[in-house]
């Protein structure tokens, strides 16, 4: 057994020029991630998985596959759920996925926030109450009054933690000091907090306290890198975190992440890496000729930079 967690990797979709869902590709992509030890789960999730461009079979057909791929390989798989849907539907939908027997159900809380507590415990306890994980998707609200986001509130993520047996929370505030109170309360309460946002830098920075695993951002884009780069930044190699960091890493945000979104340049770079192709399902916004052309000298200095590390 891996000494550590591992890495929480999360799982893109692909397209096909008549936007239909590239299965074989996100079948491939998924045998060659596998083939890593060092993964504490593979999360199929909201934005990266494009949940919005899917219907609801389309959904549950991508989250069996992902579990099924996970299983075959002895690796832990979170799925989340559709976004439009009344309660009965949401129930239908975990009841037809617990099924493929997934460790966690990622919920994200799909409505707005109006000061009230309850209604979100009781939408994240619904997992639970059919006998399934919840992997709570801890992310910015959209305020009911003013319509500005806003970070979980104290009292809020109490009660979460309080009221709701979490087996998982993907941290995704971008805030630090957020990110420290629900440590802190994950930590209390035996739950496995995954760091979301930030680079791998940010992750060093978290390190000191206890965190063991966190969302594998850039190395999406190279699934045969994840147990090299785990275990280079859990074990502090750091020959191997400033090539990374200064090679690969930050020339990607810096040039491409920066200018055009961490979607759109996550796109191009999987495509340019040979994962999918760059087809997006409308209304998603579409990485442009223009857009790939800016991008790809990056990418192929950074193509060069990756080939160093095999």
């Amino acid at each position: 057994m891996p000494e550590h967690l591992g890495l929480t990797v999360s799982i893109p979709v692909f397209f096909n020029s008549d936007q239909s869902v590239d299965f074989p590709a996100l079948d491939i992509y998924l045998n060659r991630l596998c083939q890593n030890q060092h993964i504490y789960a593979l999360y199929s999730m909201a934005y990266n998985t494009r949940y919005r461009m899917l219907d609801k079979g389309e959904l549950l057909k991508v989250n069996r596959l992902v579990c099924t791929t996970a299983k075959n390989y002895g690796h832990r798989v979170f799925v989340g759920h559709p976004y439009t849907f009344t309660k009965s539907d949401l129930v239908e939908y975990l009841e037809a996925i617990s099924c493929d027997e997934p460790d966690g159900i990622s919920m994200l809380y799909p409505e707005r926030y109006f000061s009230e507590v309850d209604p979100i415990v009781e939408f994240l306890s619904v997992p639970q109450s059919l006998g399934l994980s919840t992997v709570v998707h801890e992310m910015p609200l959209v305020s009911g009054h003013t319509g500005n986001l806003i970070n979980w509130p104290d009292d809020l993520i109490d009660a979460v933690f309080r009221e709701i047996n979490v087996c998982a929370i993907k941290e995704d505030s971008k805030d630090d000091n957020i990110a420290l109170k629900v440590l802190h309360s994950a930590v209390a309460t035996n739950s496995i907090f995954i760091l979301a946002g930030g680079g791998k830098q940010r992750a060093l920075n978290f390190l000191p306290y206890g965190i063991e695993t966190w969302l594998n951002g850039s190395t999406v884009l190279f699934p045969d890198l994840i147990d090299r780069t785990y275990l280079g930044f859990i074990n502090g190699d750091r020959d191997f975190i400033n090539f990374y960091n200064e090679r690969i890493e930050i020339p990607f945000f810096a040039e491409c992440v920066s200018v055009f979104g961490w979607h759109l340049a996550c796109r191009a770079a999987l495509y340019f890496f040979g994962h999918g192709q760059l087809f997006e399902r409308f209304p998603h916004a579409s990485v442009t000729p223009a857009m790939y052309e800016r991008m790809s000298s990056t990418l192929t200095r950074i193509q060069r930079e990756v080939g160093k590390l095999f």
